[in-house]
């Protein structure tokens, strides 16, 4: 397979900074919990609607195949994971325009299989 290209999503709106992963949920869709800082209170989530499967990773693994600007989000229209879920789903998922988002922070890589982009919303200091 040629190399994987990943590209960032709204960079601008949504850097990474110093932002941490600290949660992730399953159901309906996943959401993602950020801080910004790992000892900070939660700052925003992520949510994907339609996702189909999803996997948390060290990100000094996922390091390896993406070079790593300062965007938080990152889309690839094709990647190793979702040509591997499609393989796992036997033809069912082949005409279901899948894509493959990144979220990126310093600690932690969160690979998600959905057919829609994500909603990012900042949440209220408490």
């Amino acid at each position: 397979m040629n190399e994987v290209h990943y590209e960032p999503w709204r960079q601008s709106e949504w850097p990474r900074l110093q932002r941490e992963v600290v949660g992730v949920h399953w159901g309906p869709g996943a959401r993602i919990e950020v801080a910004e800082s790992w000892s900070g209170p939660l700052s925003i989530e992520i949510l994907f609607s339609l996702t189909r499967a999803f996997q948390g990773i060290d990100e000094g693994y996922r390091l390896r195949d993406i070079p790593v600007g300062n965007a938080l989000i990152y889309l690839a229209r094709e990647s190793p994971y979702l040509i591997a879920f499609r393989h796992n789903a036997s033809g069912t998922m082949d005409n279901i325009p899948l894509m493959h988002w990144l979220v990126i922070s310093a600690n932690q890589c969160i690979d998600v299989l959905s057919e829609r982009e994500p909603e990012v919303r900042v949440l209220p200091h408490v």
